[in-house]
């Protein structure tokens, strides 16, 4: 069997008439389509390897001989060679579609397919992967990206696909209803809640006007633009001056102490503090507004 793969394959001109096989082995019953003689056989049999998608392979008269010998049958006539080549089948819109939102796994997630391989393929599974996309910039929901992906086929064997495509959601975000000046603290008026198009990976908008009032936009927002939480500015959390609950966890002891902060921080941020009874200086990371952690040893 192995020496009959390692037959070089034929180009597509070949004159004998081909056998579509749908697996990764040309089994009897594939061959007795073109021969009668292999249906004495198990069509299940493994004959020999398939070729590659989109190649056809000729076997010769002496190459069906010792099959067919080699399994204890002794043709009566003559045999004619047999083309045989792999099943493939072009790729579709809706099996693209369908793959992606499984992929991004979210609830009405509209896809627009633009472009895709247009080279017949193997029968397979299609697999896209959301991390294999780059994010798009907030307000570029319909500017197409390119998602490349997986045809997985015969359960071990897979091959290079991509699509490019138009991919969105329908959501509610706060839009600015006029131009928002960096460093200038958002009002009521100035922004209200949309129906808008959002790409469904990457930074969200901002779903909420309790979200955005009283904050500072960090640059320019332009009228009509919904807003993300990374345009904002977000308020201090901790002040400098302020006096500090800090959590200190050392391994599973858990102690707490009083500091002063020596400048500002937000939320998550690492902020310098002094312990006013020793007069050591340390860092904490900021949890709430008064509030601190610190994960170390020993206690500062």
């Amino acid at each position: 069997m192995i020496a009959l793969w390692l037959v070089p394959a034929f180009s597509l001109s070949a004159l004998a008439p081909c056998s579509t096989v749908p697996h990764d082995r040309v089994l009897a019953g594939d061959l007795a389509k073109l021969e009668p003689a292999f249906a004495n056989l198990s069509p299940d049999l493994p004959m020999t390897f398939a070729p590659l998608p989109g190649i056809q392979r000729v076997l010769s008269k002496k190459d069906l001989l010792t099959l067919l010998r080699r399994h204890g049958v002794d043709p009566p006539g003559s045999l004619a060679e047999i083309c045989v080549e792999r099943e493939t089948v072009p790729l579709k819109e809706p099996d693209l579609i369908a793959a992606i939102q499984s992929a991004l796994n979210i609830e009405e997630v509209h896809v627009r397919i633009l472009d895709y391989p247009r080279r017949p393929l193997p029968p397979g599974t299609l697999q896209f992967q959301p991390g294999a996309v780059t994010s798009r910039p907030a307000g570029s929901a319909d500017l197409p990206v390119f998602w490349p992906g997986r045809l997985r086929y015969d359960d071990a064997h897979s091959v290079s696909i991509w699509v490019r495509a138009v991919v969105w959601v329908e959501r509610q975000a706060v839009v600015a209803v006029e131009d928002l000046a960096a460093g200038k603290i958002i009002e009521s008026e100035s922004i209200r809640l949309e129906q808008v198009r959002a790409f469904p990976l990457g930074n969200p908008y901002a779903s909420g006007v309790d979200k955005v009032i009283g904050l500072k936009p960090r640059s320019l927002i332009r009228k009509g633009s919904p807003i993300t939480p990374a345009q904002l500015e977000l308020p201090w959390t901790i002040l400098k001056g302020d006096e500090v609950l800090v959590r200190v966890l050392a391994g599973s002891t858990h102690v707490s102490l009083e500091a002063i902060a020596l400048g500002s921080g937000r939320l998550g941020d690492e902020v310098a503090l002094r312990n006013p009874l020793s007069g050591r200086s340390f860092r904490a990371v900021v949890d709430a507004k008064g509030v601190a952690s610190l994960k170390q040893r020993g206690t500062p």
